[in-house]
C-alpha cells in the first residue's frame, strides 16, 4: 500500500472512522483468517475469532505507523484472542487429548512435511486435540519458546514439550498414516 494511502487510512482508524476502519479489515482480512483458523476448531470460530481480534486491533491502531509493524501486531492480536477464546477449554482435561506420554521421540521431520500439499497439512493440523493443535501453531508456526508457551497457556514447559511431540507424532499418522516409534 503506497504510503499516503496508508497514512490516511490509519488516521482514519484512530478518528473511528468506519469506512477506513472497513478498508483495514478488507486489507487484512485473508491475513487475520489464515492466522485464526489455525487456532480455531472451525470457520465459524475462526471468525468470531477474527472479529474480536480486529476490535483490539482498531482499539491500538495508533501506535502503529509502519505498515510492517502492524501485520506483526495484527498476528499477535489474533493469536491471544484465539487463546483466550479457547482458555475455558484449555482448562478441560479433553482438550489436551487425554494424558500425554512423556517419551522422547526423535525424527527429522523438517523434509518430510516439505512434499506435503499446503492443505493436507492445514486439514491435518484441524484434526489434532485442541491443546496439540495451539501448541504446535505457537511453537513451530508463530515461533513461542517452551517457556512462553507454558506462562501463556499456564502449564508447564515439560507439558508444552510432551504435547509437541504427541501433536507431531498425530500430525505425522494422519498425512503418512504411521505413527512415530518411541526410542
Amino acid at each position: 500500500m503506497e504510503k499516503k494511502k496508508w497514512d490516511q487510512l490509519i488516521a482514519g482508524c484512530i478518528k473511528d472512522d468506519r469506512c477506513s476502519q472497513k478498508d483495514l479489515y478488507k486489507a487484512y482480512y485473508g491475513f487475520a483468517m489464515r492466522v485464526c483458523l489455525r487456532y480455531a476448531n472451525n470457520r465459524d470460530d475462526a471468525a468470531k475469532i477474527m472479529n474480536e481480534g480486529f476490535l483490539h486491533v482498531f482499539r491500538r491502531i495508533a501506535a502503529f505507523k509502519n505498515e510492517e509493524f502492524l501485520l506483526t501486531f495484527i498476528s499477535s492480536v489474533m493469536v491471544t484472542t484465539s487463546l483466550r477464546y479457547y482458555r475455558s477449554s484449555l482448562n478441560n482435561a479433553e482438550a489436551w487429548g487425554g494424558p500425554a506420554s512423556t517419551q522422547s521421540l526423535l525424527a527429522n521431520e523438517t523434509t518430510m512435511y516439505e512434499e506435503q500439499d499446503h492443505f493436507d497439512i492445514i486439514g491435518a493440523l484441524g484434526q489434532l486435540p485442541l491443546v496439540c493443535r495451539i501448541i504446535f501453531n505457537l511453537f513451530v508456526i508463530d515461533g513461542f519458546s517452551h517457556h512462553e508457551i507454558a506462562l501463556l497457556l499456564n502449564t508447564s514447559q515439560a507439558d508444552s514439550q510432551t504435547y509437541l511431540i504427541k501433536a507431531r507424532s498425530k500430525l505425522r499418522e494422519i498425512l503418512f498414516g504411521e505413527a512415530l516409534i518411541a526410542i
